[in-house]
């Protein structure tokens, strides 16, 4: 794995690649992690993923190691972070592919509206509609740090005390650290995704679309956008029942897999 940052007008954007330098036989695949964590959301799926292609995750703009804007984030924004990471990399975006799981399925199809990009990949999308995302949207308001533990304990809770026991302390712990890393504004990748117009846009995506969809909370809404999108086809990955992509990396890359084209 290669850590770098990129240069552009809202300060840096950090990314993590891995098959850079491997037989890139297959299309490059950007990874767009789900809120509130970080490319780092990607570290035991990608390698898995990077046998034969060139694998990116890059860090939304105020998470991990990427600069926040100084205005509130919108999905817009991420996706125009995720144009700046293939335009710096060099890779031509209509040759490549775009892996999002949860707030980063949004990112990916908002994405393939600014740009040509070849295919989308979209693992337990959160697709609701404005009546049901308004809901979501009041749960995250504003973080407020205090003096103490109190208002981390839910995070730890939930990422190291309450995880799965095949998933291992340090890994969970590292994520923990991740999910800290954007402080107050934690809650802002919720906000943008909640705020974004899910129905209309995946009506208007006209990319090849594959939408991966788990034994999880977001099994209706993803056979709902798989629905909506012009060119979207299901794929139920039903043996899948949490943690997707640490327990369920394997399956998933398997399945990932069979995409791959024909070298020849």
């Amino acid at each position: 794995m290669k850590f770098s940052y990129l240069d552009w007008p809202h300060g840096q954007i950090h990314i993590r690649e891995w098959g850079y330098d491997s037989d890139t036989s297959q299309p490059p695949l950007v990874c767009l992690h789900p809120a509130p964590y970080s490319g780092a959301y990607f570290e035991t799926m990608a390698p898995l993923l990077a046998k034969n292609r060139h694998v990116i995750a890059l860090d939304y703009p105020g998470y991990g190691g990427s600069t926040r804007l100084k205005t509130i984030p919108t999905i817009g924004d991420y996706a125009k972070a995720t144009r700046a990471t293939i335009k710096h990399l060099g890779l031509g975006s209509e040759a490549v592919d775009l892996l999002g799981f949860h707030t980063g399925c949004l990112v990916a199809v908002e994405a393939s509206l600014q740009i040509e990009i070849n295919r989308l990949f979209l693992i337990d999308v959160p697709f609701f509609s404005q009546e049901e995302a308004e809901k979501k949207l009041k749960l995250f308001g504003d973080k407020n740090l205090s003096p103490d533990f109190s208002d981390l304990e839910p995070t730890w809770q939930f990422n190291v005390t309450k995880r799965h026991g095949d998933i291992g302390l340090s890994r969970s712990f590292n994520l923990f650290v991740e999910q800290l890393r954007a402080g107050e504004h934690s809650n802002d990748a919720f906000q943008a995704a909640f705020s974004y117009p899910c129905e209309s846009s995946f009506a208007k995506a006209a990319a090849a679309a594959y939408v991966l969809a788990t034994q999880s909370t977001l099994l209706d809404p993803s056979r709902k956008a798989a629905a909506t999108l012009p060119n979207g086809t299901l794929i139920e990955c039903l043996d899948v029942t949490k943690a997707a992509l640490e327990l369920g990396a394997e399956s998933l890359a398997k399945t990932l897999s069979e995409f791959d084209a024909d070298p020849s």
